[in-house]
């Protein structure tokens, strides 16, 4: 699993030019959907997270198995029951650490629990969660000093650990810059939330800046990145957010920035990608609680679009995973507009599925913006057909395009697919 990990994380880039004298990303198709993550709060018990199997079944309309959850305070809190509901399915866990359990052992205490109880559902171990919010105490030390002692404590207990060396451990978030993360983590991580209903490139193009002194280490993953939504016209939708100032956006942006921030994850080099996060957690009748509107699914458990667009993604890579055919790359060009993005997909076939959006603002303090496409000119070495996918519009295919050496696509200002047919 850990060497698996390192392998995606490195991610080989391609080298094909565009007429922009960018270089277009290429990535296994099986990596990318293995990158995809969310997360989860099943120790939540007051809430839309109390019912275990319920959780389970979300996640199964979404078509994820990786998943964040965070360390249970005691076994009083959440049962090994109710993470063996969703092991059973094929769900894996990064857990969090929390400070409090680390001179006291019970982190490995339950670590060793999971990974009895649900083999193979233990993907990652993370450092402790974002402590420039909460601050850490170890050792008679409080804040970043203590952090990072505390992270070099479970670090070296992890890899001595003969049931724990080989799971891989993601760095915490919140720290102080620095330039190498060894003998604390493996993977470094950001949370890179795009403020104010921006596009998640930029946010995460310099994500890891704020904890690490560039170049930023490798590997890296992405713990959390999402939006929370308000209703469509809400007449005051800029909230508090852990001391940003954050603008709420409508259910339908919210599906374009959470299928944008996979593809941005994995454009950047990004190992896995975790969207906060699953469900709406408590109800907000009121639309005052931002913290309770992160979900892709609503408090009733019913799909937000963001839900809808993931499972639709999910099951086009799948479907187009099985497809045979192959298509040459050496010479290929993308021209159009300098704010288009790209991402080639390769199937284990030699099949491609190019990726393609508008990487323009879609919403304002005024709502949503909704760009009108842009038109792309895709060239091919030899002749190719292609079928077009919209994961935001359905899993039918929205344009077909005859086998030649150009095709022109619309590209709108959220990821579609371009599967490249022989």
């Amino acid at each position: 699993m850990f060497r698996a990990l390192m392998m995606i994380a490195v991610l080989a880039a391609c080298g094909i030019e565009t007429a922009r004298a960018q270089t277009v990303r290429t990535i296994p198709l099986t990596a990318f959907v293995d990158s995809l993550g969310i997360n989860v709060h099943i120790n939540y018990k007051d809430g839309a997270y109390a019912d275990a199997a319920q959780v389970a079944a979300d996640l199964r309309y979404l078509g994820l198995v990786q998943v964040r959850q965070g360390m249970p305070v005691s076994w009083g809190t959440v049962r090994l029951d109710d993470f063996a509901v969703l092991a059973r399915q094929g769900t894996r866990f990064d857990m969090i650490l929390r400070w409090q359990d680390i001179e006291n052992g019970f982190y490995r205490t339950f670590l060793h629990d999971l990974v009895r109880t649900s083999p193979g559902s233990l993907e990652a171990v993370e450092g402790f969660n974002e402590i420039q919010n909460w601050p850490v105490t170890y050792g008679g030390q409080t804040g970043p000093a203590a952090a990072h002692t505390a992270m070099q404590a479970v670090y070296a207990a992890l890899r001595a650990d003969p049931v724990l060396k080989s799971i891989p451990v993601y760095d915490m978030t919140g720290a102080p810059p620095v330039a190498r993360i060894a003998r604390r983590a493996d993977f470094a991580n950001a949370h890179p939330y795009p403020h104010n209903g921006r596009q998640p490139c930029g946010a995460i193009d310099h994500g890891f800046e704020e904890n690490y002194v560039q170049p930023a280490p490798v590997p890296r993953v992405i713990t959390e990145i999402g939006n929370f939504t308000l209703p469509a016209g809400w007449p005051s939708n800029k909230s508090w957010w852990h001391g940003y100032t954050m603008l709420g956006i409508d259910e339908a942006t919210q599906a374009k920035s959470v299928i944008a921030a996979y593809f941005c994850g994995a454009r950047a080099g990004v190992a896995r990608t975790y969207v906060y996060e699953l469900l709406d957690e408590k109800p907000d009748p009121n639309n005052s609680k931002p913290e309770m509107r992160f979900g892709v699914f609503r408090f009733d458990h019913s799909p937000k679009p963001a839900a809808t667009a993931i499972r639709n993604l999910v099951f086009l890579l799948n479907q187009a995973r099985n497809r045979a055919g192959s298509a040459a790359i050496s010479r290929d060009l993308i021209s159009g507009a300098p704010t288009v993005r790209s991402l080639l997909l390769r199937k284990a076939s030699g099949g491609l599925i190019l990726a393609l959006w508008n990487d323009v603002d879609f919403w304002s303090y005024g709502g949503a913006l909704n760009a009108a496409p842009v038109s792309v000119t895709v060239r091919f070495s030899r002749p190719l057909a292609v079928d077009i996918f919209d994961p935001l519009a359905g899993t039918a295919a929205i344009g077909h395009r005859n086998a030649a050496l150009a095709v022109d696509v619309p590209v709108p200002d959220h990821p579609i697919l371009i599967e490249l047919l022989p």
